[in-house]
């Protein structure tokens, strides 16, 4: 069992193919931060499959998001202390030239 299926087996958008849908998104997209929906996804037909996903009606951001939440909770409970750290800092290099052979 990959872990999308472990984070998200109890993910419930009604449909099943539609929960089967959502982890293989989430596991994708998992294999690639900070890249877009069609650079992730290898084929148009895989990229517009991902587009209509969201935009199903059933799906919605709070759907997704509860089966996180609850293995969060549940990972959490294991611990009597937990640190909640935040850093907003944010690096971004992708407007930058090649430095390749400038001193």
């Amino acid at each position: 069992m990959s872990w999308a299926e472990l984070e998200f087996q109890t993910i419930d958008l009604g449909d099943v193919r539609l929960n089967r849908r959502a982890i293989n998104i989430v596991e994708t997209l998992g294999l690639a931060p900070g890249r877009t929906i069609p650079q992730t996804f290898q084929s148009s037909g895989d990229t517009k499959a991902c587009y209509n996903f969201f935009s199903n009606g059933l799906v919605s951001e709070k759907k997704i998001i509860a089966p996180h939440i609850k293995q969060t909770i549940a990972r959490m409970k294991e611990y009597s202390v937990v640190l909640l750290l935040s850093d907003t800092s944010e690096l971004d290099y992708n407007s930058k030239d090649a430095m390749k052979g400038k001193e």
